[in-house]
């Protein structure tokens, strides 16, 4: 099932869109920083296959979406933008998906979406791992900066990341919609990343500027908390999510896939579509959601 192209503008900027299906119910996936809407292919089309309206943006500097310009890239403009995005789209009692980044957008734009969300489900959502400090991931702005940017083709990309570093698991089918999604072609033939390393860079040095607690006290709907047993990311035992615990208002249920690293939407999509379409059609169905 190939998707529909959709551009939509929302907050001041172009957004880029991807659709799969054309069911009752709606699925809004947001990607993690770096990748873009296509890498949700696997999972969106399981979704789409089972009834679902499936949405999927380009977060702002990434893939076909308008060039992230300047130096703001705040959590709160990223709130904003999701925010201002349900709103052109009319979405109502959605049901989202958030994975790294992307759930982390999803979770602090929940004061601004309350009345738009039936539930969400989330993949290691990172803003439970930040405080409300002016702190950045300074490590992993480096490491993006030393990103290489440009390959003389897909296929030597393709070379370069498969079996290595965050690609280590992920199979073929994941690695080549990431270079589909998140490259362009140039004139000459090459390929170059549409996230560059420098915006890349600018995410993760944001400053949090988002009140965590009271998002997450605005939470009064069903979650679904997903990691992977083989992440050093995330855990469920952690201080910082036993507080997000304590904080939200609605049902949360946890769930580990063995095997998998913190990128499960792309080491896992069967898996994971599986867990997200029961956890969606329990809440349809009305079903008690247990903490």
């Amino acid at each position: 099932m190939e998707p529909v192209e959709r551009w939509v503008h929302a907050n001041g900027i172009r957004f880029h869109l991807l659709q799969w299906g054309e069911g009752a119910a709606t699925a809004l996936l947001v990607h993690a920083t770096g990748f873009c809407a296509l890498t949700w292919a696997p999972v969106a089309q399981r979704l789409a296959q089972h009834g679902w309206r499936v949405l999927a943006p380009d977060l702002r500097g990434h893939g076909l979406t308008d060039k992230a310009v300047g130096p703001d890239l705040r959590w709160s403009l990223l709130a904003q933008d999701l925010a201002s995005l349900m709103e052109a789209l009319d979405l109502t009692d959605a049901f989202l998906v958030g994975h790294s980044r992307g759930g982390g957008v999803v979770l602090l734009a929940c004061p601004l979406i309350a009345g738009r969300v039936r539930a969400m489900a989330l993949v290691e959502p990172s803003a439970v791992m930040r405080s409300n400090s002016p702190q950045v991931n300074t490590s992993l702005a480096e490491q993006a900066r030393r990103r290489r940017a440009v390959f003389p083709s897909r296929e030597e990309a393709f070379h370069a990341y498969k079996g290595r570093g965050a690609f280590q698991r992920w199979p073929d089918e994941s690695v080549w919609l990431y270079l589909k999604g998140g490259f362009e072609e140039r004139d000459d033939g090459s390929v170059a990343l549409l996230c560059t390393p420098e915006t890349e860079a600018r995410f993760y040095q944001a400053p949090m500027d988002v009140d965590r607690e009271k998002a997450f006290r605005s939470i009064t709907w069903p979650v679904l908390v997903v990691r992977g047993t083989e992440s050093d990311r995330f855990r469920f035992d952690m201080p910082a999510f036993q507080q997000f615990l304590q904080l939200v208002q609605g049902p949360v249920r946890t769930v580990a896939v063995p095997g998998a690293d913190h990128f499960v939407p792309m080491e896992q999509p069967e898996v994971l579509a599986h867990l997200i379409l029961e956890f969606f059609q329990e809440v349809k169905a009305g079903g008690a959601i247990p903490r």
